[in-house]
């Protein structure tokens, strides 16, 4: 310190041409913090602590330069925040399709149709999908056309129908299961629709057995398609009857929209909250 002090008055009274070169920086920089450093600090010390107090207050507070700093440091805090709910978003992007429509025939092929006693022509009947429409690696490389599963609903007469769905985009998925370039079709096969399921009034319970599912022409996009064809499940009556199955025409429901996912909710209120901390500290 009595290098440091000496340079700042102007005097050199010893130590290396280093030392007194570091001092004279310091010195260069208290000036343009203080004004004429020497005068205020070694003529009246008191009046100097009380103005380089008052300085540094100012600088820290209202400094332009500071300013800036806190604002900087604000957005990208906000702007890394928003990045990694968009990444959880990105990684976790559910959507939910729905459609819905009146019972409009029947399918039996082992005999006279019974199941029209059960459900009704114009009986009330949706289906619902949910899956992820954006896959960018193909689950199977070899097989670029499969783009992963699916959790496909059938609700009818107040029962529901869950099971696993493989989503195929340009490719024979109810045949082969083989990739078919330019053939605009998405299909969605539902092996067993509806085995474990409920048993529907007078016994009906699901054949379980089958290649059931839905389809539709176009690409696979995130944007839901007005209409779907459908083989729903068939039910049958144990020892009383053969497997039959109902028909339908299938509209979009409309407004349904994404539901964003826990982790997002998580990562959004944690951003909010630490936006907000941070500027209460400012």
């Amino acid at each position: 310190m009595a290098v440091f002090d000496a340079a700042c008055v102007g005097g050199v009274r010893g130590g290396s041409n280093q030392e007194i070169g570091i001092a004279s920086a310091r010195r260069k920089a208290l000036v343009s913090w203080f004004g004429d450093f020497p005068t205020a600090a070694f003529e009246n010390p008191a009046k100097f602590q009380h103005r380089a107090g008052a300085k540094i207050a100012a600088r820290t507070e209202d400094s332009p330069s500071v300013q800036r700093w806190n604002s900087t440091m604000t957005t990208r805090i906000i702007g890394t925040l928003l990045l990694l709910v968009g990444g959880a978003r990105a990684e976790a992007a559910m959507i939910t399709w729905e459609w819905a429509g009146p019972v409009t025939g029947y399918q039996c092929a082992f005999g006279p149709c019974s199941i029209d006693s059960v459900v009704p022509l114009g009986s009330p009947v949706k289906v619902s999908m949910t899956f992820n429409p954006i896959v960018p690696t193909p689950p199977v490389p070899s097989t670029p056309c499969y783009k992963g599963t699916a959790s496909v609903s059938l609700n009818v007469l107040g029962q529901t129908y869950t099971n696993t769905g493989h989503v195929w985009d340009e490719a024979h998925g109810f045949g082969p299961g083989i990739c078919v370039p330019g053939y605009n079709f998405v299909e969605v096969v539902v092996p067993g629709w509806g085995s474990g399921g409920p048993a529907l009034p007078g016994g009906w319970v699901p054949f379980g057995f089958g290649l059931d599912g839905l389809w539709w022409g176009g690409d696979l996009t995130s944007v839901q398609p007005n209409a779907i064809g459908t083989q729903l499940p068939e039910f049958y009556r144990p020892q009383q009857s053969s497997p039959q199955r109902f028909t339908a025409s299938l509209q979009a429901v409309p407004n349904a929209v994404p539901v964003p996912e826990p982790a997002t909710f998580f990562l959004l209120s944690t951003g909010l909250s630490a936006a907000a901390w941070w500027r209460r500290r400012q």
